[in-house]
């Protein structure tokens, strides 16, 4: 039953999808400017503005899939050694290794948290119940507890919202990285009760939380628009690698009484995570988004004829 009423946002959000306005970017790739130049429309109307005048023109577009070959899987090739090498380009090589390293980070110490919540209370009752199957023995105050810990998510997403146009992406979240290490810090030197150790891991879910919102929107503003999702998705699925290693880290350290190298190990990785944000040489706040030459979108401002000559027409004597 529970499982089920999880479900719903997620059936709300299925419904809601055909309400989101397509993106003009991709519009215009596909040459559609008519639809695009109405998205536009409808944005600048709903933030109570207006656009510049002129039009909204798709002057170059390149398909980097082999439109002549009948292969699909070559096609799919072809994109993702074209994405890679952007990716991984001179210019983009930096950012590119440090954040995917954050990725990683940002995946396993979020799933090792959630684990380690349940493992940390199960291991204050008695050690496991029931004869083949490893139960743990949580009782109605140890759900209350992790309930507790769990809504450090909302408070995360909130103060995401609000570092981010304050302090910037880059210092937010090396900001959320570092205080998650620091509340694990408590669990690792003393032998905290049940209440102080939710505290701890309420404010190191909430940090880890924060880092995790920030994450995406950098991904998605440090690259050129041509290659953008494919690195948020890239960067994505690289950071399930984390969350892999996530069970090995918080339940079976846990389980054999080692739970204080989990903790030395999660906060070790906020600590190298964090530091790599601030090695990161680009931040987004208050930039505008990156093109490349592959996709040149551009506002032609109305001017009086007289003013511009044609540009078929030859230079004025």
């Amino acid at each position: 039953m529970l499982l089920a009423l999880s479900s719903i946002p997620l059936v709300v959000l299925l419904l809601l999808f055909p309400l989101l306005p397509e993106s003009p970017h991709y519009l215009l790739t596909k040459g559609e400017v008519q639809k695009a130049e109405a998205v536009l429309v409808k944005m600048a109307r709903v933030n109570g503005t207006s656009l510049p005048a002129g039009r909204l023109a798709a002057s170059k577009i390149v398909q980097h899939a082999d439109s002549n070959s009948s292969s699909k899987l070559k096609n799919v090739y072809n994109s993702l050694a074209h994405g890679m090498k952007k990716i991984f380009s001179p210019a983009l090589r930096r950012t590119s290794i440090l954040l995917h390293y954050t990725w990683v980070t940002n995946a396993m110490t979020y799933y090792g948290l959630v684990l380690l919540t349940t493992e940390l209370h199960a291991e204050e009752n008695d050690n496991c119940v029931g004869d083949d199957k490893k139960e743990p023995n949580i009782d109605n105050s140890d759900y209350r507890d992790i309930f507790i810990a769990t809504m450090a998510e909302s408070v995360g997403l909130v103060l995401a919202y609000l570092m981010i146009d304050r302090f910037g992406l880059l210092k937010s979240m090396a900001g959320y990285l570092f205080e998650c290490a620091i509340a694990l810090l408590p669990l690792v030197f003393f032998n905290l009760s049940v209440h102080q150790s939710t505290s701890c891991l309420f404010l190191a879910r909430a940090g880890i939380v924060g880092s995790f919102t920030v994450i995406y929107t950098y991904t998605a503003e440090v690259y050129p628009t041509a290659i953008r999702s494919f690195v948020t998705g890239f960067a994505n699925a690289w950071s399930r690698f984390g969350g892999l290693m996530a069970p090995f880290v918080a339940v079976e350290l846990v389980d054999s009484s080692r739970d204080w190298l989990a903790e030395i190990i999660l906060i070790g990785m906020c600590l190298v995570a964090g530091t790599c944000t601030l090695l990161m040489p680009t931040e987004t706040a208050g930039r505008e988004l990156q093109d490349d030459d592959e996709i040149e979108m551009t506002s032609v401002i109305t001017k009086q004829p007289s003013d511009v000559p044609e540009p078929d027409s030859p230079p004025p004597l």
